[in-house]
């Protein structure tokens, strides 16, 4: 988030967390397919964007095998973690839906306070 400064200093260079979440999805894919970093989603307008629409501009998130995410807001100084632990969901369970519900509402409460 402040891309890896920390009170003691820059252990990790600037540049590393700059790359990581520059746009990496090729400019010839369809503007309905989600933009990515390397391995990071960024906060875009795309129908198939795994990040709540809710969630600020320059947002970021990292998704884990089992469900689990990482959503960095630098709009409210403020990273968000989910921690989820299932490989496998019922029938009927909307993916998209539930992660895009995650970080709506941790924006909307970071958004009030």
């Amino acid at each position: 988030m402040r891309q890896g400064r920390t009170e003691d200093g820059q252990p990790v260079p600037a540049r590393v967390f700059e790359r990581v979440v520059a746009q990496q999805t090729p400019v010839s894919l369809p503007t309905s397919r989600p933009r990515n970093g390397m391995i990071w989603w960024l906060q875009s307008e795309s129908p198939m964007n795994e990040i709540g629409e809710q969630v600020p501009e320059r947002s970021c998130q990292i998704l884990g095998i089992t469900g689990c995410a990482c959503l960095v807001m630098p709009a409210y100084d403020a990273v968000a973690v989910r921690m989820y632990n299932q490989l496998a969901n019922p029938n009927g369970y909307d993916y998209l839906r539930d992660i895009r519900t995650f970080g709506n509402l941790a924006a909307g409460i970071l958004e009030t306070t």
